[in-house]
């Protein structure tokens, strides 16, 4: 608040205040009579800067103490949700938006930073205005977050550390992995819907962690893959997904699977178990890795609720082209070598080079800078899937 020049406010309003500050207390009622008083001939800088410093209490104690009308009045900056959340390094954007909030949201929204490990990246989706984008039932981003944190939520779920990890890849997909797994299409399929529809994807996550299962916009019943809701991060000592990336990836892939999934004619009789994911050919072969084009494209037209024409299932090179230079990011299937498959999200293709996000690779760098000549590229391409 700093320094204010007596002599700028109003005939009698430091003596007014002064008045009313007597009992210790500045009411609602009393800073809108001040206020009003201070309007008369247009409120100038000093006098607003001298009514904000009556909401805080240290400013209030000055005035009660006070002798006489000083020259300078020193008063000091009231502490309100807005400068703490700039203490802790919002932007002015951020704590605008923070204050267009709801209470009951804002309440949320202090819920969920409370002891999160995750504050500069929630602060981030705070500027960027993310989190209250709504989902398909109405609900926001902050919303389903702070429900995942506060449960109740399935047995084997860590809460707090699934809330956090949603913030992590809401802000940025370069966290988004498939690990050690066979879950290529389940993440490249999670990696285009979240910078399509961060709201949806976190809707489907926040469902499976409280109850197990979640309803598709489509209509299409996704469960939470075996063993998904309590393998977290270092199980095994090989896991290096979120827990976010392990429920979504895990569910998708118990729909998609290539043998047994839920989706195909004979579903349910190989369902997916997270546990038995090695990423192998045997794991393929028990429904526990590899997923289905065709499904995965069905599971894209689920969560998105639309139909998809010809060239979005399994189109071709040129329409691949055409939708990554639109910036659609179409899901591309490519003969990885080794009689196995591989799919990855494509960026852009320019200058004789398809450039693509691979979850496979070991670090956000190299997944988000992977790419391949164009004639490598031809010569592996399956087939693409485009999420409009």
């Amino acid at each position: 608040m700093g320094q204010i020049n007596s002599r700028n406010l109003s005939s009698g309003l430091y003596t007014e205040a002064t008045k009313r500050a007597k009992d210790g207390v500045i009411s609602t009622q009393d800073h809108a009579q001040l206020a009003k008083m201070a309007s008369k001939d247009g409120t100038n800088a000093d006098e607003r800067k001298f009514l904000n410093g009556l909401k805080g209490q240290n400013n209030v104690n000055t005035l009660k103490e006070a002798k006489s009308e000083p020259t300078v009045i020193n008063f000091s900056v009231p502490e309100t949700p807005g400068s703490k959340l700039l203490a802790a390094g919002a932007t002015p954007k951020a704590v605008k938006n923070y204050e267009s909030m709801s209470p009951a949201l804002q309440e949320k929204f202090n819920g969920v930073q409370k002891g999160s490990t995750a504050k500069s990246d929630l602060l981030q989706l705070l500027d960027k205005g993310t989190l209250t984008k709504k989902d398909s039932g109405g609900n926001t981003i902050l919303e389903n977050i702070y429900r995942m944190k506060t449960g109740p939520d399935k047995p084997g779920v860590n809460g707090p550390g699934l809330a956090d990890d949603a913030i992590k890849v809401i802000n940025n997909r370069k966290n988004i992995s498939q690990g050690a797994h066979g879950t290529c299409g389940a993440a490249s399929l999670e990696n285009v819907m979240i910078g399509k529809d961060p709201a949806e994807v976190t809707r489907i996550v926040k469902g499976l962690a409280a109850d197990g299962k979640v309803t598709t916009r489509g209509g299409h019943v996704m469960n939470a893959g075996t063993g998904s809701l309590n393998w977290h991060k270092g199980s095994g000592g090989t896991e290096t997904r979120s827990d976010f990336d392990i429920i979504f990836q895990s569910a998708t892939m118990r729909s998609v699977a290539l043998v047994g999934g839920d989706m195909d004619a004979l579903g349910g009789l190989a369902d997916y178990n997270v546990n038995k994911d090695n990423g192998g050919a045997s794991a393929v072969s028990t429904g526990d890795s590899a997923a289905d084009p065709l499904h995965l494209t069905r599971m894209a037209e689920h969560i998105t609720g639309k139909d998809y024409d010809q060239d979005h299932l399994l189109g071709t090179y040129s329409e691949m082209v055409t939708h990554a230079n639109a910036g659609k990011e179409p899901i591309a299937l490519f003969n990885a070598g080794g009689g196995s498959m591989h799919y990855v999200t494509v960026k852009s293709v320019s200058n004789g080079t398809v450039h693509y996000y691979d979850t496979a690779k070991g670090n956000q760098n190299s997944r988000n800078s992977a790419s391949m000549s164009v004639a490598d590229f031809k010569s592996k391409l399956l087939g693409t899937i485009t999420v409009d």
